[in-house]
Order: C-alpha cells, then sequence, then structure tokens
C-alpha cells in the first residue's frame, strides 16, 4: 500500500510541471511554432546529461555490470518484439500516421523522464537511475531507426549510422570511461559535476513543461473521444509491464532490479515519441494525444500495478 500511496503522490505531482507550459501557450506567451525548440532542447542537451549523471549515480560493480546487459537485453527483446507484432496487424493500415505512432506507442515508454522520480519516491536513491538510462539506450537505437522510419515512412533513417550517432548513444563516451574506471564527476571538479546535475534534473519538469504547452495547442475533446487511444494505452501500461514481468519473475537477479524494470515498463508512453515527431515535423498533435492520455490514465494503472507483490 505505500508503493501505492507513493506511487500517486508522485504522478499527481508530475502533473503539476505541465500546468506551467499549458498557461504559457493559452496566454500566446510561447507560440506554437516554438515548442519544437524545447525539444531540441530535451534531446540535445538535458537528456545527455541525464545519461552521465545516472552512471555517475552507480558504483561500478560485476554484478551491477551483469544486471545493466540483461536488463538492455530484455528491453531490447521486449521492444522488438511488440514492434514486430504490431507492425504486421497495422501494415495494412500503415498510410495513417496514426496507426504508425500506435505501432511504436505499445513499447516506448517515459522511463528516464517519468521513470525516475518514481523510482527516486520507492527506492529513495538515484543509484537505479542507470536501469532507466540502459532502458533509454535501448529505446533511442530503436527510436532513431525504427521509430524515425514509422514516423516518417522513410526507410533512410535505417542504418548504422543512426544507431550510434545519436545523443543517447554518444554520451556514453563520457559516461562509461568514468563508470568503468570509477570515477565520480565531483572528483573531477565540483563545478562540473553541479553543471550536470542542474542539466539532468531539468529533463522532467522540461518533459512536462512540452506535454503542456502542445496540450495547450489542441482541443482537449479528440484527445478523449478515440478508443483505439485506449486500446493501445492499456497495451502499453497493462501488457507491457505485465510481459515483462513474465520475463524477469524467475531470473536470478534481485528483486529490486526485476521491480525497478517492471516499474519502467509500466511507465506511460515516451514523450521521446512526440520528441521526435516535433523534431522530424510529422505527427505532432497525433503523438501527443497518445502522451496525453496515457500519462493521464497511468494516475490509475501505475499505482494498481505497484500493489504486485515481488517477495
Amino acid at each position: 500500500m505505500d508503493n501505492f500511496l507513493i506511487t500517486l503522490a508522485t504522478v499527481a505531482m508530475l502533473f503539476a510541471y505541465a500546468i506551467p507550459g499549458f498557461i504559457l501557450v493559452k496566454t500566446k506567451l510561447i507560440k506554437e511554432h516554438s515548442i519544437s525548440a524545447f525539444a531540441f532542447v530535451l534531446m540535445y542537451v538535458c537528456q545527455p546529461c541525464l545519461t552521465i549523471y545516472s552512471f555517475n549515480q552507480a558504483d561500478f560493480t560485476t554484478q551491477t555490470v551483469t544486471n545493466m546487459a540483461i536488463a538492455f537485453g530484455i528491453v531490447f527483446g521486449l521492444m522488438v518484439t511488440f514492434l514486430t507484432i504490431f507492425y504486421f496487424i497495422m501494415r495494412n493500415r500503415f498510410e495513417d500516421i496514426m496507426n504508425r505512432l500506435y505501432i511504436i506507442c505499445t513499447c516506448f515508454g517515459n522511463v528516464a523522464f517519468f521513470g525516475n522520480p518514481l523510482l527516486h519516491s520507492i527506492f529513495g536513491t538515484d543509484s537505479l537511475y542507470i536501469y532507466s538510462t540502459v532502458f533509454f539506450i535501448a529505446m533511442n537505437i530503436i527510436g532513431w531507426t525504427i521509430g524515425c522510419y514509422l514516423i516518417t515512412k522513410d526507410t533512410k533513417f535505417i542504418s548504422l549510422k543512426k544507431v550510434f550517432l545519436n545523443p543517447a548513444v554518444l554520451s556514453l563516451i563520457v559516461a562509461l570511461p568514468l563508470f568503468f574506471c570509477k570515477v565520480k564527476l565531483v572528483d573531477i571538479n565540483y563545478r562540473v559535476d553541479e553543471f550536470v546535475t542542474i542539466l539532468a534534473k531539468m529533463t522532467t519538469p522540461l518533459c512536462m513543461l512540452i506535454i503542456g504547452m502542445r496540450l495547450g495547442t489542441m482541443e482537449i475533446k479528440p484527445i478523449f473521444t478515440n478508443y483505439k487511444h485506449y486500446i493501445f494505452c492499456s497495451i502499453k501500461q497493462i501488457i507491457f509491464p505485465l510481459t515483462a514481468l513474465l520475463v524477469v519473475y524467475f531470473l536470478p537477479i534481485d528483486v529490486t532490479v526485476k521491480q525497478t524494470l517492471f516499474i519502467l515498463c509500466a511507465t506511460p508512453c515516451a514523450v521521446i515519441i512526440q520528441t521526435f515527431a516535433e523534431m522530424l515535423g510529422q505527427g505532432q498533435k497525433e503523438s501527443v494525444n497518445m502522451v496525453i492520455l496515457s500519462t493521464m490514465t497511468c494516475i490509475v494503472t501505475l499505482p494498481l500495478l505497484s500493489l504486485i507483490p515481488f517477495n
């Protein structure tokens, strides 16, 4: 029950971050065409700093590296499986961008911007952020290739260049050497540590501000009146995490890691879907429909799923 109340309170708090963005757009202080600029800041500045920060919070051990490798394999495999299944289900309706976005929404979760505050609230530490980062890196590898292809239908995104030359993977050039050498940023320079930490912790507020901004440009009714939205939100927020639970439950890894992966898989549809849509200039409003509905409905699904026992 404690996890239920903590999760409920955390989700409610995250919604509050979206309110200023909504007000700024409604009062015309921020114009619709400016929202994409915030998405670029989130993707190219704050998220790489969050990756570096997350690795910096974890202590290098053989077991941690093993757990990270297992986590990466599980989430990457699950995402590819869900994308493949729903690609074949939706391929005859591929012309409609909403149907292509549904495919991505089945497995892309808000693991960093939304998941990290949940992990901190439940476990009281930032050391588990490393698993949300591993998840996010796997999601970015798929997102910059298959995800961008699904949004644009342009096969140029299916390339090794897109796998390695994206902000999430490039940030590992800094994060991994420090992690494996057991070097903390604060040991290098306190100001550097403070710089990275502040930008890393901007990710969640900025993410929710962008959602609020985009919501301010839209009619509210269509978000809640399309029954397909609810079906695919249910797939993402119930079927996907329960499938992950079946995969991790019997694995010989620490129960905290299992619970962490389950929580991350249960997060609402990823803001990165909307961010890609903003940057690519296609499906912005369609993507935010799913992100907003998923974020709102997770105030029910996440607390309920948190009641599942792991001990």
